[in-house]
């Protein structure tokens, strides 16, 4: 749980305040949410840039298969709990 809590995590966070910023600035407002394309391109985004990328560049970042999983599973829980418009309230 210590050490993959923050991964699961991270997906719902940053996408959460993501989200937050478009309604702010988005004509649609409250009604606005993210496609299943759009959550799945942060999810391959995070899985490249933090298990890929960074490790290749530096040695103080280790890639796990794992991490790419929590990922998943917080891109999961973004899009059915977080990612609804504020009408189906």
């Amino acid at each position: 749980m210590h050490a993959y809590l923050d991964d699961l995590l991270a997906m719902p966070v940053v996408l959460g305040i993501t989200l937050q910023v478009f309604r702010w600035i988005h004509p649609l407002k409250n009604t606005l949410v993210f496609t299943k394309f759009q959550v799945a391109l942060g999810w391959v985004y995070f899985s490249f840039l933090f298990e890929y990328a960074l490790p290749k560049w530096s040695h103080a970042y280790m890639a796990d298969i794992l991490d790419v999983v929590c990922y998943g599973i917080g891109a999961l829980i973004f899009y059915n709990f977080i990612n609804v418009s504020q009408e189906k309230i």
